[in-house]
């Protein structure tokens, strides 16, 4: 499990699945009390992008924070939507087609 906290202001999600600390957020989903496939990365990556805009100063450890904490989600994402269960179709020949479900 990833433990970063980012600083130094102590960056806020908000989405309509959660809104809190980016980290906590992490920690919902590594523990499955929150599923990843509702979450919009692409959304909390926006948010992060608009956050760091407005620091006056930008500071290596807060940015490789998030970069650490983004990292995990995509691939706990990516697990996800490969593991989705697959929809078979037999027309004499074995075709698999994946359902995706995959918030932009």
């Amino acid at each position: 499990m990833v433990s970063t906290i980012i600083h130094p202001q102590m960056y806020q999600v908000a989405t309509p699945v959660y809104e809190g600390p980016l980290d906590l957020l992490l920690q919902l989903i590594e523990r499955a009390e929150l599923d990843i496939t509702k979450l919009a990365l692409a959304q909390v990556t926006d948010q992060y992008l608009e956050h760091i805009q407005k620091l006056p100063e930008l500071a290596a450890e807060e940015v490789s924070g998030f970069l650490v904490i983004a990292a995990r989600l995509i691939q706990i994402k990516s697990g996800s939507i490969v593991a989705s269960p697959a929809i078979g179709v037999n027309l004499g020949k074995k075709i698999l087609v994946r359902h995706w479900h995959v918030s932009y």
